[in-house]
């Protein structure tokens, strides 16, 4: 066997594919300012852990495609 046959053929193998975990469809007022990933959950882990209180403000995503319309 020859060395370089076996780097071509890790070179043929596809490359693994990351796993893309699903966006939240509304996070929560803290972890939106914060940049957070919010679990979506009431309250969610990042207000639980710091003992605060978890708002959702409805329409977030609505109000912001009206603004980048104009």
């Amino acid at each position: 066997m020859q060395p370089h046959q076996s780097a071509l053929a890790s070179v043929d193998e596809p490359a693994p594919k990351r796993v893309k975990r699903p966006r939240a469809a509304q996070a929560c007022d803290r972890c939106r300012t914060k940049k957070y990933k919010c679990d979506e959950q009431y309250p969610c882990s990042h207000c639980k852990k710091s003992h605060l209180d978890c708002v959702y403000q409805g329409n977030y995503r609505e109000r912001e495609s009206n603004r980048s319309a104009r």
